[in-house]
């Protein structure tokens, strides 16, 4: 078992560097990612154990798929492939554009195993076998020492107020607030979110464009 992995004999070193995750949440990740392909490390998908991660430097997406081995490790890069051959690790990173390639060939309900294969005649390979029988093999990107983006979650800051709304509610408020403002579509669309001093009080958004207010409930 990985050294950075602290749960015992529970999860198997082979483990860690797999990475399993259905259609659904390679979706929901990837609309995250940014597009510019000249900021390469944002430009990919990040696997951990148990997690895929994405953001283009504005929002980011993680999307965990076992809770479990995502807490066991630590999740360090390294490199994948070194003078002395392949180095395991926690992490690989994929560029959107191999991402995309897997996420098109899987259809709703596939899941996804990504796992080292290093053929001979292309070390440092990697290969994602889909259920419903596609297998895809891309180039993990060596992007160095990725961004912490653990620093940007408040979960551990001295004052955090937390809600619970529905996503689609929420989605509505955002799309009301565009459709309200006069800026033009490629624009951004400000609005400012206050929230109340405990987990029941409301949510409101203001519009600071186009004169919007909306509450909603917590």
């Amino acid at each position: 078992m990985n050294g950075d992995a602290g749960r015992g004999s529970e999860f198997r070193a082979e483990d860690m560097n797999v990475y399993r995750f259905n259609k659904a949440q390679a979706d929901a990740v990837a609309a995250a990612c940014s597009k510019d392909e000249t900021r390469y490390n944002l430009n990919a998908v990040r696997l951990e154990c148990g997690a895929l991660v994405a953001t283009d430097g504005h929002r980011l997406h993680r999307i965990v798929t076992d809770a479990e081995m995502n807490a066991a490790t630590t999740h360090r890069d390294a490199p994948r492939t070194t003078a002395e051959g392949y180095e395991p690790a926690n992490t690989v990173h994929i560029a959107l554009a191999d991402f995309d390639r897997i996420r098109k060939a899987m259809r709703k309900g596939d899941s996804c195993v990504i796992h080292y294969a290093e053929p001979d005649d292309a070390p440092g390979t990697w290969r994602a076998d889909i259920t419903g029988g596609a297998s895809i093999e891309f180039k993990a990107l060596d992007v160095g020492e990725w961004c912490n983006y653990r620093a940007v979650m408040p979960l551990d800051r001295e004052h955090t107020y937390t809600a619970t709304v529905d996503a689609r509610k929420l989605r509505a408020l955002c799309d009301a607030a565009i459709r309200a403002s006069e800026l033009g579509s490629r624009e951004l669309v400000p609005v400012r979110i206050d929230f109340g001093d405990n987990f029941a009080a409301p949510i409101l958004m203001t519009g600071e464009s186009g004169g919007f207010d909306a509450v909603l409930m917590g």
